[in-house]
């Protein structure tokens, strides 16, 4: 925001209205654009990864690393407590984020090999909103 739009504002605040601030009618309509912006943009995203089955593959994937998980349990506290005397300025979740990142990308492939039987890419309509490549 700039200095002039800044004190723009200000200058308009001041001004009572039925003993409440009100802002300008440009700021007012920047509010409910951006609220209109993330609401829509929330829905959108559930509709998309709803109709592509976005949480089966998920699920799948995580339930494969369960395992994985469970294994680096034991020497978490380890080096929680090494990463910690190394770099006291630093929090206990880095080293433990570092393994879960190692677990999570362990599958040796990106996301595509991730889900099994997709091998084409098809659009599909959905609803009035938008279309959705799967």
């Amino acid at each position: 925001m700039t200095t002039p739009h800044y004190l723009g504002r200000l200058e308009h605040k001041s001004e009572p209205d039925h003993g409440k601030v009100v802002s300008r009618p440009e700021d007012i309509r920047e509010t409910i654009a951006d609220v209109v912006d993330g609401q829509l943009r929330d829905r959108i995203t559930d509709e998309v990864l709803s109709a592509a089955d976005f949480e089966g593959p998920v699920e799948r994937v995580l339930r494969e690393r369960e395992q994985a998980i469970l294994g680096v349990l034991p020497s978490v506290e380890e080096e929680i407590v090494r990463h910690l005397r190394d770099n006291p300025a630093e929090l206990w979740l880095d080293p433990v984020r570092r393994l879960a990142l190692s677990i999570a990308i362990e599958s040796g492939g990106g996301p595509r090999r991730l889900i099994r039987g997709r091998r084409e890419a098809k659009a599909k309509p959905l609803g009035s909103l938008a279309w959705v490549v799967c």
